[in-house]
């Protein structure tokens, strides 16, 4: 039997156990409930195809899905928010409630699978198959992505705060495309080329992928003044959206403010977005014939975010009063580089 203590605050007689933690320091755990479910994936569609031309498919279709019981942790073994400022001769330890279980009990974790998503999409595309030289893919999605669970400002209610996820694109356009210019031996113009003129001007091709996306979805930050040492969100007081935004000021900082000691702020996640992205790639290619059909030299020239295009990274949503430089942009976004440009000759025999 492990000795026993009064319970701090409480009334006479209440006895709770000495510490059931070796050393008397606090520690956390976690728990997971024995009827944990299997996540599951509901998934559906709705497609529409009409060939325009014999070498011209369009391609109009809903895509949605469902995930159930996904994987979430909100915290258990907290005092509500002002326990801690109400009773100012007990420590945030004390006020714990399973303090009677194990005084040196800190936060739980949680492993619960009641998390939930949903997709809804519209997807659109258009490709050409190959004919006088052009091929192509235009592909265009709609869609948005909304989480359950896996946030949330009170951890009593963790299903209360639907919010996009972190990954959601409302807007994605992306175009491939390769083109064989008609110039050259057997092509539609200079079949009758000397071969210098043609080693010169004929056999080239072009190809390449265009991407435009919207950007990923964010949430200012506040250091939280709850007293039971979870976090909190600012108050939304105006919408912090900016039509011209520069790196200095990417959004209206003043837009979100502290809320009072103890009260959950009521910003909502995912309000804002960043940068979006775009990049060019460009591709352009000769096949020098030597002699047979199956010999040839290829050169090619490839070039990497041909137009130089900056690709912003996240603005720094942490409100400090102007301290730490909130709602500026101090970085390019993850896989983002400047131009590049590389040359290349291969042999074919």
């Amino acid at each position: 039997m492990p000795p026993v203590q009064a319970r701090p605050g409480a009334p006479a007689g209440h006895l709770v156990p000495g510490g059931l933690v070796p050393g008397g320091t606090t520690q956390g755990m976690g728990w997971a409930p024995a009827d944990l479910r299997m996540t599951r994936v509901y998934q559906w569609s709705f497609n529409i195809q009409r060939s325009i031309t014999p070498n011209l498919l369009i391609d109009a279709a809903y895509v949605g899905n469902s995930v159930n019981h996904l994987f979430i942790g909100p915290p258990l073994n907290y005092p509500e928010p002002g326990a801690v400022t109400a009773n100012p001769t007990l420590s945030l330890q004390q006020l714990r409630p399973y303090y009677s279980v194990d005084p040196n009990l800190g936060l739980v974790g949680t492993e619960l699978n009641t998390g939930r998503s949903h997709y809804h999409s519209f997807q659109f595309k258009l490709e050409k198959r190959l004919s006088h030289g052009l091929t192509f893919l235009t592909a265009y999605t709609y869609s948005k992505v909304i989480n359950r669970g896996s946030q949330f400002r009170n951890p009593d209610f963790y299903l209360a705060d639907p919010a996009p996820a972190g990954f959601d694109t409302p807007q994605r356009l992306t175009f491939s495309y390769i083109y064989e210019f008609p110039f050259g031996h057997q092509k539609q113009f200079g079949s009758n080329w000397n071969r210098l003129l043609d080693g010169a001007l004929g056999g080239w091709s072009a190809s390449g992928i265009i991407v435009y996306m919207t950007g990923f979805p964010f949430t200012p930050g506040i250091s939280s003044n709850l007293d039971n040492g979870n976090g909190d969100v600012p108050n939304r007081v105006c919408n912090g959206h900016l039509s011209h935004w520069t790196i200095a000021q990417y959004y209206d900082t003043s837009c979100f403010v502290t809320p009072a000691p103890n009260v959950f702020g009521n910003t909502g996640y995912g309000v804002l977005r960043g940068p979006g992205f775009r990049n060019w790639d460009l591709s352009l290619k000769k096949d020098f014939r030597l002699g047979a059909e199956s010999r040839y030299l290829q050169f090619r020239s490839e070039f990497f975010n041909l137009p130089n295009n900056v690709n912003f990274g996240m603005p720094n949503s942490f409100q400090c009063g102007g301290a730490c430089g909130e709602g500026t942009i101090t970085s390019t976004a993850a896989g983002s580089h400047p131009r590049q440009i590389q040359f290349a000759l291969k042999l074919y025999f």
